[in-house]
């Protein structure tokens, strides 16, 4: 008698189950157990809204993956773990990844996250232009990150070269290079929003942004391990559609209270400056490609300063360092789905 009632139990269940996801309530994956996935982000900021939304609200979980989404200091830390299947996406600098793929690693650049250049040159108060930072020393994530690459162009422009000018000293990302300005460690450093925000109030200068030289600059993309990749292309779409169903959730107003909820539980800020930060990335830059699109005209200063700086020997084609295939598939799937217009 217990047995035919497990039985019927497991008959019921699965006929639960498969209503379901004829339903399109529950998805493939997530009945038949989660895929995990890791996907990497470099430091604590706004950046990386639409990889927490897409989490919280569920749309990860809607295409049956379990995510993880673990803080590395600086790209280049993130894009090693990616290419020894550490990690199995990050969302950092795109140079990084040509760096990789330069050396035969398992990595591609799937999609684009951020096409802005949100960057401001933060420097103690007794600065008053970037010339006057000649003699000193300033703060940087890594002496090749792309942060550091357009800090160098924005001094250039100021007439300070380097070496020569000042010197500079790996510190690490966004937080940690606002407490050395603070502490008068160093200078000067780049630091994004919301900690820009928070300098100006304690005191600290913004002596220039990157958005003032380069309107279009790709700063951030996601890029996967080919390996797992190719094993798991439903699940590497599947973070896709997450991310630009979130992107969608996040530029639609009314979302805006929700969406500053979330950034709170991850970003630790005062409240005052979560409305600026949306306002900021949503209305004013809008910094994040709604699609989810590598921009190539964005990619070019990138490519260019790779090539000035001998780390690349010229500028690579777009194919060669990013497969498109992906986002492509994610947006047929979100629109057969009815949840991409």
């Amino acid at each position: 008698m217990a047995g035919r009632r497990s039985l019927w139990r497991a008959g019921v269940m699965t006929g639960v189950i498969s209503g379901l996801l004829l339903l399109g309530v529950v998805a493939p994956g997530a009945a038949l157990g989660a895929t995990k996935v890791r996907l990497g982000i470099v430091a604590i900021v706004s950046f990386y809204w639409p990889a927490w939304a897409a989490k919280d609200l569920g749309y990860f979980a809607a295409d049956g993956l379990e995510a993880e989404i673990p803080v590395f200091d600086v790209t280049r830390t993130a894009v090693q773990a990616l290419s020894t299947g550490g990690i199995e996406l990050v969302w950092g600098t795109p140079e990084f990844s040509i760096f990789a793929i330069q050396r035969k690693g398992p990595v591609k650049v799937i999609a684009g996250a951020l096409d802005k250049a949100m960057y401001d040159l933060i420097a103690g108060a007794k600065y008053k232009a970037p010339k006057d930072l000649k003699g000193t020393t300033i703060g940087v994530s890594n002496l090749r990150g792309g942060s550091t690459f357009l800090m160098q162009k924005m001094l250039a422009k100021a007439g300070l070269k380097y070496p020569g000018d000042y010197d500079m000293v790996e510190i690490g990302g966004t937080p940690k290079r606002f407490a050395a300005v603070q502490s008068g460690g160093v200078s000067a450093s780049v630091v994004t929003e919301p900690t820009s925000f928070r300098a100006l109030d304690e005191g600290l200068v913004i002596l220039d942004r990157a958005s003032n030289h380069w309107p279009l600059y790709q700063f951030i993309t996601i890029s996967v391990n080919t390996d797992w990749a190719r094993q798991n292309r439903p699940g590497t779409v599947g973070v896709l559609k997450g991310v630009i169903r979130a992107n969608h959730w996040l530029y639609d107003e009314r979302n805006r209270d929700e969406a500053l909820k979330i950034l709170m539980k991850y970003v630790k800020m005062e409240p005052k400056y979560g409305p600026r930060t949306y306002d900021s990335m949503f209305k004013v830059f809008k910094a994040i490609p709604l699609l989810g699109e590598v921009n190539e005209q964005a990619m070019a200063p990138v490519l260019d300063i790779m090539v000035e700086r001998k780390q690349a020997d010229r500028k690579p084609a777009l194919t060669e360092y990013a497969d498109d295939s992906y986002r492509q598939e994610a947006l047929a799937q979100l629109r057969r789905e009815g949840k991409l217009r």
